[in-house]
């Protein structure tokens, strides 16, 4: 609080006083916010230096100031902020953007002939302070392993639990983040490799997991991301050696034992396959017990019963199962191999039509996967597969 003769000389001068949350507390923001579309792409325009018109888009600038702080006010903001509309973004998400704005403001700046992420860390001694390299920074670090997990957790639940758009382009652009942070980080790219899969760019994917697998050999879902490439590209052999890779790294990993027994059962090696299926059998139960919930685990439990003779248990896991993710196409097409082990022909087309209606894509996988093989010949199945 000034004393009151500062305060009464200043109402004088100035004509106002500092607002203070006196009655209640008064809100503000800082901070930089979301552009209108059409400014981004003047900002794009004049970044590339093709701008004409300066004071249209100045004008357009200062209109959208005003819009930006309006809409704060009327969100009840007390003490609005500009946006930092005035520091030009040429993109939605833009983490260079104050290079852009930097030139625009200081002369004598000029780019260096070494990468901003090329400079070698140093380090602080006692009596010497020195600031390390750029790529070295704490956040850096410490932040590419939180996206990266991000951009995992966001996939795995576009693949497994809701195949929502939303999910997949955010796993997508977490794990474009993680790398901005750290180029030599194996999650990342495993993280990215996922993404490309479920974006169906496999050539993408297959360089993103095998760069994460040059970095960390022992990276399971590195191995088992490429893995899928490889089987839903009919390259079984190559699927084979990846998923095998998958299970040494990762004993208790059903989705790779299920994607294992797959392939074998692609090549013609069922005595083989039959092996790890029995495998799988001792897995599920204990797994279950700790995870309930885990619908698609279920799934394959009931789609393992059905291949040992145990049909109603099958149908019942199968329900509880469905039960548990209704709507979702990868549950679906789950549903429709068990259907097909089980001789429910007619069952089987049902819920592949409903994996389909529901957003399965994967075409590629259905049609090498060993589990409809009794139906390569039928008319249905034929149709389904047509012009994908």
């Amino acid at each position: 609080m000034l004393p009151r003769t500062v305060e009464s000389s200043r109402r004088g001068q100035r004509g106002t006083l500092m607002r203070r949350s006196r009655d209640r507390i008064l809100t503000s923001h800082a901070g930089s916010l979301p552009r209108p579309d059409d400014l981004i792409e003047a900002n794009q325009s004049r970044e590339a230096g093709t701008v004409t018109d300066e004071p249209g888009f100045s004008a357009r600038l200062g209109s959208a100031v005003a819009d930006v702080v309006r809409r704060q006010r009327e969100a009840g903001i007390d003490v609005p902020g500009d946006g930092e509309y005035g520091k030009a973004m040429g993109h939605r998400v833009n983490y260079r953007a104050w290079w852009s704005y930097s030139f625009q403001r200081l002369g004598g700046l000029e780019l260096g002939t070494q990468g901003l992420y090329d400079v070698p860390p140093t380090r602080s001694s006692p009596g010497h302070v020195v600031l390390t390299s750029f790529g070295d920074r704490r956040d850096r670090l410490r932040f590419a392993a939180a996206y990266a997990g991000c951009s995992s957790a966001y996939g795995q639940v576009y693949q497994q639990f809701s195949r929502q758009e939303k999910f997949r382009e955010k796993a997508q652009e977490l794990s474009f983040k993680a790398l901005m942070y750290d180029n030599n980080l194996p999650e990342a790219y495993r993280a990215m490799g996922l993404s490309y899969f479920l974006w169906g760019k496999f050539d993408e994917a297959a360089a993103s997991c095998k760069k994460a697998i040059e970095i960390d050999p022992d990276d399971f879902i590195a191995h088992w991301t490429l893995g899928r490439i490889c089987f839903t590209e009919g390259k079984l052999d190559q699927a084979l050696d990846l998923f095998r890779r998958v299970a040494e790294i990762k004993p208790g990993f059903y989705a790779g034992h299920v994607d294992l027994a797959q392939t074998l059962m692609g090549l013609g090696r069922t005595a083989d396959a039959e092996v790890v299926y029995q495998q799988l059998l001792q897995l599920f139960p204990n797994y279950l017990l700790q995870n309930p919930d885990d619908s698609r685990a279920r799934l394959i439990y009931a789609n393992q019963l059905g291949r040992v003779g145990h049909k109603d248990r099958a149908l019942q896991e199968c329900a509880k199962a469905l039960e548990l993710s209704p709507g979702d196409p990868v549950m679906h097409y789950n549903a429709a191999c068990m259907y097909s082990n089980l001789g429910e022909t007619s069952q089987t087309i049902a819920a592949l039509r409903q994996a389909i209606e529901a957003g399965y894509a994967n075409f590629g996988w259905m049609r090498n996967d060993p589990d409809f093989a009794s139906l390569r010949d039928n008319p249905e199945f034929i149709e389904l597969l047509q012009g994908r």
